[in-house]
């Protein structure tokens, strides 16, 4: 299996902070980004390896 690694991103100070990242699937990166965007109410953004954004909760 390949593991991808992801970026987890949040909009702080006016601008996109790297706050986390993880090597897990994507299905399983867009459930933790997912879970930290439910419990901070913070917009964050999940990029990939290549700086892509993948999902965006706002």
């Amino acid at each position: 299996m390949v593991s991808s690694r992801y970026q987890i991103m949040a909009w702080l100070s006016g601008k996109w902070s790297q706050v986390g990242r993880t090597d897990e699937s994507r299905p399983n990166a867009v459930a933790i980004a997912e879970r930290a965007f439910e419990r901070t109410r913070v917009p964050l953004e999940l990029r990939n390896i290549d700086g892509e954004t993948v999902a965006r909760y706002l």
